[in-house]
């Protein structure tokens, strides 16, 4: 039997998750996959990433012009793809009204918090702009961080949304040269 790819299910999924939980831990600090992605070709990042977590009791959300990436999904994971409002995981293009996107998406309820959409947000270009966050994992007095136009719009958002925790939304930035950025649900930007 030939393998199409050479990215282990094993060892590059544990590579992954680690580099995932590292940037969870330590928001706003980019973590490298790029490794793992070229393994996996065009659309590496997205694989990766699905690999990683989506299995058959998850549910993801991805374009719908995005067909032959959501088969390579679904047959890899064995996960399958469902409507924006339902996704645990949710693949998104820079190019979406992060406004609209977060009032439709799951935020958890009080009873359930862990029932909330993790997204993950393709970004384009080179970080450009200086934001200032508070939150755990943050140095107290909070830290600045460098990011894009596009992810301080996606940051704003969901600031205004003003989820009270233990309920929000995850945001995992995905930066075309293979960095990963994450802002979980507490993380906020100091005004």
């Amino acid at each position: 039997m030939k393998n199409k790819h050479t990215f282990d299910v094993v060892h590059d999924t544990q590579a992954v998750f680690r580099t995932l939980l590292d940037c969870t831990a330590n928001p706003g600090r980019p973590g490298r996959l790029e490794r793992a992605a070229e393994k996996l070709g065009e659309d590496g990042l997205t694989l990766a990433l699905s690999m990683t977590l989506l299995d058959t009791q998850t549910t993801f959300y991805i374009d719908e012009s995005s067909d032959s990436l959501r088969e390579q999904i679904e047959f890899l994971t064995g996960s399958r793809r469902v409507p924006l409002a339902e996704a645990d995981f949710i693949f998104l293009p820079q190019e979406v009204d992060a406004r609209q996107v977060l009032d439709t998406v799951k935020q958890g309820t009080y009873a359930d918090p862990h029932c909330s959409a993790t997204l993950f947000i393709a970004s384009k270009g080179y970080p450009d702009c200086q934001a200032a966050i508070e939150g755990p994992g943050v140095p107290p007095g909070g830290t600045s961080v460098l990011l894009t136009k596009p992810e301080l719009e996606w940051l704003m958002a969901r600031d205004e949304m003003q989820a009270e925790y233990p309920c929000g939304i995850e945001l995992v930035f995905v930066r075309e040269e293979g960095d990963v950025a994450a802002f979980p649900r507490k993380i906020r930007r100091v005004k």
